[in-house]
């Protein structure tokens, strides 16, 4: 091989890797956009118990479920027991791009924040063995006309920002 192809060779070889380089850190940044997130709306009291109702948007592409929901103290880091779905299946599944309101009980703490597993939709080749394995097991061919999530191993986990409850007003309060 001359000296000349040589040159042309590694430069299509540094071109290309470049291009590679460029297409990828678009994906991916699309990809880091396109996640769920948690947003507290509001606090309220019902049926006297205090409530904090938060609002849970799905990616802009994929549908999404609400597997369990824990609330976190930020001064003693410690985490109450998770809420899950009544026998493993999701407390709620948000549609692509869609809103759902959620409401837990506040907890007593005065800082403190909530954490839930989230999965979204499996896609392609995924999704294809997801129904078909869930036919098999199921004996049935009901699974290939719904959609499957990733399984519960691979949920991710998203929080909301720090909460503060409101301090309560004390009875001894001097008026003025």
């Amino acid at each position: 091989m001359t000296t000349t192809r040589k040159r042309r060779w590694t430069l299509a070889i540094v071109a290309m890797m470049v291009v590679l380089g460029v297409v990828g850190f678009f994906v991916l940044r699309e990809a880091r956009k396109n996640v769920p997130r948690l947003v507290v709306l509001r606090q309220e009291q019902a049926n006297g118990q205090n409530m904090v109702v938060f609002r849970f948007d799905a990616p802009k592409r994929k549908r999404a479920a609400l597997f369990w929901m824990v609330t976190q103290s930020e001064s003693t880091k410690g985490e109450r027991k998770p809420v899950w779905g009544k026998g493993g299946t999701a407390l709620g599944i948000v549609e692509a791009g869609q809103s759902k309101e959620f409401s837990v009980m506040r907890p007593s703490d005065g800082v403190w924040r909530l954490r839930c597993g989230v999965a979204c939709d499996n896609t392609g080749v995924a999704d294809a063995l997801a129904r078909l394995k869930s036919c098999f097991g199921q004996r049935s061919l009901r699974p290939l006309r719904s959609g499957t999530f990733r399984s519960l191993g691979s949920t991710v986990t998203i929080g909301s920002d720090l909460i503060t409850n409101p301090v309560p007003p004390t009875a001894d309060a001097p008026t003025k």
